[in-house]
C-alpha cells in the first residue's frame, strides 16, 4: 500500500490512502500478473490501473486474461476479487 510523506508543521507526516468499497462492483481483464504478494495491472472501463487483491490472504494468482471483480479502491489501486 502506498503511503505519502508530507511536512506539516515541522512534522513528519504519514497519510494512507483510504479504502473505498463500491457498492455496484465492475468486471475487469487482468493484464499482468496479481498474487497476494505483488501488485499487477488490469484494463477497467478503457482504462489501465494498477490492481491487487481485495484480500491480501487470499491465496489467488491471477494471470492475464482473467476476468476479475472490481470491489472497491485504495488511492489509485484498484482492488480485485477472482469472478
Amino acid at each position: 500500500t502506498m503511503s505519502v510523506l508530507a511536512i506539516q508543521r515541522g512534522q513528519l507526516m504519514i497519510f494512507y490512502p483510504r479504502t473505498e468499497w463500491f457498492s455496484r462492483p465492475g468486471v475487469a481483464i487482468v493484464v499482468m500478473r496479481i498474487t497476494c504478494k505483488c501488485q499487477g495491472q488490469i484494463k477497467h472501463a478503457a482504462t489501465y490501473w494498477r490492481a491487487e487483491l481485495a484480500t491480501p490472504d487470499e491465496d489467488a494468482d491471477l494471470h492475464p486474461d482473467s476476468v476479475v471483480t472490481v470491489v472497491g479502491r485504495r488511492g489509485l489501486v484498484l482492488l480485485v476479487s477472482p469472478s
